[in-house]
């Protein structure tokens, strides 16, 4: 059983006008203690799923904003930047929240296989999440509760 993280980094860029716009959303606006939420969203997925399980979808539009956005995190070194890299997924098309998952979950069963126990956590890039602890011990109680067939 395998668990997969899914961060969504998908945006129109409006609601963070002026700062931000539709080609940087509001989730690559440096944000706080000069990280953007999606760099922040990246750490708090890595606090508690292997690198080679997370993956990223978001707009083709955003491709060098996201290479970048994670070649500058700090404290993340060469090998899981690129197995990060090596799992986005770039939408050629925007469609909204639930074709980006299903996209996604696609990518995931042809790069990797998808079994029926294995399971699949969504996280929107756009978010503050605090304190972190808090989310981590809100994760290992989700395994579980997921495998018992509850979402």
């Amino acid at each position: 059983m395998k668990q997969n993280a899914i961060i969504l980094a998908g945006g129109k860029g409006t609601r963070l006008w002026p700062l931000s716009r539709e080609n940087y959303p509001k989730q690559f606006v440096e944000f706080k203690d000069g990280l953007s939420l999606f760099q922040i969203a990246i750490k708090r997925v890595l606090s508690v799923f292997n690198v080679k399980n997370i993956y990223i979808i978001a707009q083709d539009n955003h491709k060098f904003t996201i290479y970048n956005q994670i070649d500058f995190l700090p404290g993340l070194g060469s090998i899981k930047k690129k197995f990060l890299k090596e799992n986005i997924i770039f939408e050629p098309i925007s469609k909204s929240t639930l074709p980006a998952i299903l996209l996604s979950m696609k990518f995931i069963e042809d790069k990797s296989g998808l079994l029926d126990d294995d399971i699949i956590y969504i996280f929107p890039s756009d978010h503050i999440i605090e304190p972190l602890d808090k989310f981590e011990s809100s994760i290992k109680k989700a395994g579980p509760l997921a495998r018992e067939g509850k979402i």
